[in-house]
Formats: structure tokens, C-alpha cells, sequence
């Protein structure tokens, strides 16, 4: 298992072969899902630790186009949130989303095992 520079004890990268590599990612940490997922290139996997994921770059995620993985890594929806609701003091940003995929992603990019809540639909 190596750290992965800049995302130092926040983010684990652990060897997937051929290539790949695995990111964990923690609730509360400095590094957001969202940049997991901006360092992250075609093929990655990224796990999410169990707990709750808020505010800004664990809301209105974006794969980029990206074909990986954001999934559990516990495998269990139930323990890996993402929550959208606003912090407090409310910033007026009620248009809040987990995951957006409008980047011709295709079906390589997968989310697996997650929930998501306090989130709006995105109307297209």
C-alpha cells in the first residue's frame, strides 16, 4: 500500500494491477470524493470509507467522462452516505446533487453500494 502524494494520509492508494490503481477515500477528511476522483484516470477504483460524506466536493460530483469506479468499500449502502443537504449557515446552493454523469461516462462508470441523501434530481 503507498500513499499517494499530495493526498497523504487522506487518501490510500492501494496496487489494483494491470494498471489500475484504488483509492480510499474518508468522510471528514481534507481530500473530497470529487478530488478522488480529479486524480483518478480510466479504470480506477474508488472506495469510500464508511461514514458520512458532506460539503463542498462531496456534493455535485462529477466523473468527468471518466470510465471508474466510486463505490463502498465496506459493500454496504447503509454505512456510506452522501449528504447533500446544505451546511450551516445555508450558502443558497439548494440545487445540490450526488453524482452527475452528462460527459459521455458510458458503462464504465459505475457507483456502486452508496447512499445518497438530502439531494435534488437533476432535471435534463
Amino acid at each position: 500500500m503507498r500513499r499517494f502524494g499530495w493526498l497523504a494520509a487522506a487518501v490510500l492508494l492501494i496496487g489494483a494491477g494491470a494498471g489500475a490503481e484504488t483509492y480510499l477515500v474518508y468522510p471528514n477528511s481534507v481530500v473530497t470524493i470529487q478530488a478522488a476522483i480529479d486524480a483518478a484516470t480510466h479504470g480506477d477504483v474508488i472506495e469510500l470509507a464508511d461514514g458520512v460524506f458532506r460539503g463542498p466536493g462531496n456534493y455535485n460530483i462529477e466523473y468527468q467522462g471518466k470510465q471508474i469506479t466510486v463505490r463502498s468499500q465496506s459493500g454496504n449502502a447503509a454505512n456510506c452516505i452522501i449528504d447533500c443537504a446544505p451546511v450551516s449557515p445555508p450558502h443558497g446552493d439548494y440545487h445540490r446533487i450526488g453524482f452527475i454523469f452528462d460527459s459521455f461516462e458510458g458503462p464504465g462508470a459505475i457507483l456502486q453500494n452508496v447512499t445518497i441523501a438530502n439531494g435534488r434530481a437533476l432535471d435534463t
